[in-house]
């Protein structure tokens, strides 16, 4: 994937992406709508990883103390660029196709005349 915006860029963005688990381990992206559209400014970029939770566990044995630790088995990624919406603010996720450029200055998306 080529990233199209830069950091620093001034974005508008309609939805917010986090990373959730279904019933069945699988994680994926969900989208929460963000209305009124909100802006913010590009801090980074990073790739969320996708696929299937295996939960880790333990248990006693004669010889002494086994365990093995939770893992995801990756199956695919999901590019995201960071956005905070303040100056202090905690950055969210967002998807490319969710983010429009805005005019420096005029607090527009750069679509609109």
């Amino acid at each position: 994937m080529k990233w199209e915006h830069k950091i620093g860029d001034t974005v508008s963005f309609t939805h917010e992406t986090i990373m959730v688990y279904d019933e069945d381990g699988n994680r994926h992206a969900e989208h929460k709508p963000v209305n009124p559209p909100a802006c913010g400014v590009i801090v980074g970029g990073c790739y969320r990883r996708t696929g299937k939770y295996k939960q880790g566990g333990s248990h006693s044995t004669l010889d002494g103390y086994d365990s093995w630790p939770a893992e995801l088995h990756v199956t695919g990624t999901v590019p995201v660029y960071r956005v905070s919406k303040t100056f202090t603010g905690k950055p969210v996720d967002v998807l490319p196709e969710h983010i429009e450029l805005m005019e420096a200055g005029h607090g527009r998306p750069t679509g609109e005349a």
